[in-house]
This record gives C-alpha cells, structure tokens and sequence, in this order.
C-alpha cells in the first residue's frame, strides 16, 4: 500500500482521529483524555481495571472509542505497525540494513562466522539468510510484527513463539534450528 493510501486510511479511521486529537491536547493543552474505569474481578477471579477515554469537545464524540483504553490502544498500534510493515516492503533498501545490497557471505562475517558458514550444497539463498537471521539475538522490530501482525518485516507468516521453528523450517538437514 502506498503511503498516501496509508495517509488516507488513517483520516478516515475513527480511532486513528480520536488518537491524533488526544495527542494534540494532551501535548498542547494539558488535557488527560481518561476519564474514569472500573476494577472488577473476572471469571477466573482475577483482579482486572478497564479505563475509559474522555470526549475533549462536542466535535470530537463521535470518535471516541468504545473499546476501553488498552483494547483501543491495542487496535491503534496494529493500524500504525500495519504502516510500518509497509514501510519495510517499500522501502527496505533504504531502512532494512538486510536489504542493502551486501552479500551472504557480508553477513556472516559480520557475526564472526567465516565467509562462507552457510554456504551447504542444495540451500537456497532464502533459506542461508534465515539461517543467519537465526543467530541474531535482537531482531529489532520483527517481534513486534510477529506478535500484532503475525510476519516478520520479510513478510515470512510466523506464529508468535514459534520463530525459530518457523524460520529453520525446510532447511537442510543438520542446520541448526535452535
């Protein structure tokens, strides 16, 4: 999606004005956008609190959330990480230091591995890159695309928990899928 479209979406999405408009007169004014919760017990008995948002103006009633606050918050960070999932599709080359034109064996000896670690007869370029993707213990941002989105900024899909399964699948026997 281009990122005019993605400007489009988010003025006309509901929630995505109502987040722009507290942000502004939380920052601008002062005014704290809740308005008040709840403490109630579940049905596992558990101990939970539900907040709710405040309207600022008359104008602006139409837009305030239903949801209670961390279930608003929730839909309104996936709508940003959908932005910047295409942000990594469009433009990898430029903000995915995976994307910038170095080779396999680049990558490899930026880790401390020889040149050439991963270069096993019949593996795909595809699945050496996973391979090396496997020995970084950050992987920045995919994590969090996992967990709201569920695939990692190359678009591989990926169960949340299951990264490592999921990104060694179909590699080469005797590859390490730790």
């Amino acid at each position: 999606m281009a990122i005019d479209k993605h400007q489009q979406v988010m003025r006309q999405n509901r929630l995505a004005k109502y987040f722009l408009e507290a942000r502004n007169n939380s920052q601008k004014i002062g005014y704290y956008p809740l308005t008040g919760g709840r403490a109630y017990r579940d049905s596992n008995n558990v101990l939970r609190a539900e907040y709710h948002f405040d309207t600022f103006t008359e104008e602006l009633a139409e837009y305030v959330p239903e949801d209670d606050v961390l279930s608003a918050c929730k839909k309104y960070f996936v709508l940003l990480l959908e932005v910047i999932f295409d942000c990594y599709q469009n433009f990898g080359t430029v903000i995915d230091p995976e994307k910038t034109g170095k080779t396999i064996e680049d990558f490899e000896q930026e880790l401390g591995c020889p040149r050439g670690w991963t270069n096993i007869p019949g593996a795909t370029k595809d699945e050496r890159l996973k391979a090396i993707r496997n020995e970084i213990c950050c992987d920045g941002i995919d994590h969090i695309l996992v967990k709201y989105l569920g695939k990692n900024r190359f678009g591989d899909i990926v169960q949340a928990g299951h990264k490592a399964q999921q990104a060694t699948s179909g590699l080469p026997q005797g590859w390490r899928t730790e």
